[in-house]
């Protein structure tokens, strides 16, 4: 049986990170789910497994917390575990160290298996080895993501996307980093020269799928909580809240 804490170290090579020379925001998203990926697939209920039912696990939530970010050339490791299951959820934390082993940041999230082809939530209940997992040996700080309204007022900023190729991950619709990137796009290089994230949760209702045209619906506030909303058809599908430092 695999281990209940999983922990993998990786590199930010100069490539990947922003021009402030650290790693991106949308970069700890991408991890948190690899490792995720990584401890499923060991534990025995990842991709493959899923697959032969007609399944994918895909994020229902997810909310980050950051002290600081690594630098070019700075190994780090982010470590996963499972901290709550039921036949409809399962809620998994994240705690990341830098090189000196010292944490800089913590994430929760919360994932559902859909069925691919109906595109509706599956029953996870058969997955006894997840409820096995759950363990208490860690514990996590971060509050979970708030209670959010349809954003309105006129002092929104509008956009819109058509989601493409490029846009779309494995399971055939937008990927969440792709979603995080577009969130950042909306503050100029300068803001991003003197503020990184502080904090940035994600609700995700309804997925966006290729060619669907995205109203970006944004309350833009530099020294609080900005909101983010995704809406296809004036249907909300992805809301984030960010506070920067």
């Amino acid at each position: 049986m695999a281990e209940p804490i999983y922990r993998r170290e990786f590199y930010l090579a100069a490539g990947d990170a922003t021009p402030e020379q650290s790693m991106p925001i949308g970069e700890v998203f991408d991890r948190c789910i690899e490792v995720a990926t990584d401890h499923a697939n060991a534990l025995g209920v990842g991709y493959d497994n899923l697959k032969e039912h007609g399944q994918s696990w895909v994020l229902s939530r997810v909310v980050i917390e950051t002290e600081r970010y690594p630098v070019v050339n700075e190994t780090y490791s982010v470590e996963t575990w499972i901290d709550g299951f039921n036949r409809a959820f399962s809620e998994r934390y994240f705690r990341i160290y830098d090189c000196r082993g010292e944490v800089i940041g913590n994430a929760r999230s919360t994932w559902v298996a859909i069925d691919v082809e109906k595109r509706t939530l599956a029953d996870i209940s058969r997955f006894d080895i997840l409820r096995d997992s759950i363990t208490t040996a860690r514990t996590c700080d971060v509050k979970p993501c708030g209670r959010h309204r349809t954003l309105s007022g006129e002092d929104l900023i509008m956009s819109y996307h058509t989601f493409s190729y490029s846009d779309l991950d494995s399971n055939r619709h937008v990927n969440t980093v792709r979603y995080v990137e577009l969130l950042m796009d909306q503050w100029p290089l300068e803001f991003h020269d003197t503020h990184q994230v502080k904090r940035i949760e994600v609700s995700f209702m309804r997925e966006c799928r290729y060619g669907e045209t995205a109203e970006l619906a944004l309350r833009r506030n530099d020294s609080g909580v900005s909101e983010l909303e995704f809406r296809v058809g004036g249907e909300s599908r992805v809301h984030f809240a960010v506070m920067f430092n």
